[in-house]
């Protein structure tokens, strides 16, 4: 039996994301680069760690258009070569953005 959660297939895919938060405690933003991706989430990769159930926003460059995306982080693991990589899962995403998305997706799937 698969011990993978995910309800939606991640595929492979490096694209430059910014990432930032802003609640009452504390605020956080910078770049990073997606290792992969699906229609409800994203593991990206960043130089330093992303603080546990942090609701971020999310831009992520898709060949020629930008998609915003708000996510919560659900894991965060510290990496041999000292990057980390963190799970975010989708909270909300605009319709035009899910658009694209979804494209994008089926584009490589069909590649």
């Amino acid at each position: 039996m698969s011990k993978d959660k995910r309800e939606m297939e991640r595929i492979g895919s490096c694209n430059l994301s910014h990432f930032s938060s802003n609640d009452d405690t504390t605020s956080q933003q910078g770049m990073g680069r997606t290792l992969n991706l699906s229609q409800g989430g994203i593991l990206l990769e960043t130089s330093y760690p992303i603080e546990l159930k942090k609701i971020i926003s999310l831009a992520i460059g898709i060949e020629d258009d930008l998609i915003e995306i708000t996510g919560e982080v659900i894991h965060t693991i510290k990496e041999a070569n000292g990057k980390f990589k963190s799970g975010i899962k989708f909270i909300k995403i605009e319709p035009a953005s899910s658009q694209i998305l979804n494209i994008f997706i089926k584009f490589i799937k069909d590649a």
